[in-house]
């Protein structure tokens, strides 16, 4: 509803403030530091123990950046 789209819209704001080399977004209800990811398992990833998914939209850019390390 119009509310997923608030939230959503909201999340993005918040997202243009945040400094990209430290947080990626990974799915359209979560950003991550990056920082905190402890490791990653098929298609979530865990930040501080919690299990986060990663979004098919998302998928690529997000295992890329963890190519990296």
């Amino acid at each position: 509803g119009n509310g997923d789209y608030v939230y959503s819209h909201l999340l993005k704001s918040f997202e243009d403030k945040l400094p990209l080399e430290k947080f990626l977004r990974v799915h359209r209800s979560f950003i991550v530091n990056i920082e905190k990811v402890d490791s990653f398992e098929g298609s979530s990833i865990f930040v501080l123990g919690k299990r986060i998914p990663v979004s098919q939209a998302h998928r690529t850019k997000v295992f890329e950046q963890f190519d990296r390390f």
